[in-house]
């Protein structure tokens, strides 16, 4: 069951923390436009490489051409 917390910390270690045990992490990133849009931000990346279950990265709906 999940609690809701306000923990604190650098994002990616805090969320790292947080999924120990879990299936699934699911992350968003921040889109900031053309080719940058495409790249994961730090704390995605971060959370990628270090997570002990797989991560998805949701990319942000782009407000441009909404």
């Amino acid at each position: 069951m999940y609690a809701p917390r306000s923990p604190r910390g650098h994002a990616a270690q805090v969320l790292l923390d947080a999924c120990e045990g879990a299936d699934l992490l699911v992350v968003g990133s921040r889109g900031h436009g053309g080719f940058i849009e495409a790249l994961p931000g730090s704390v995605s990346q971060h959370c990628m490489q270090h997570a002990s279950c797989p991560v998805v990265v949701i990319r942000g709906q782009d407000h441009d051409h909404a």
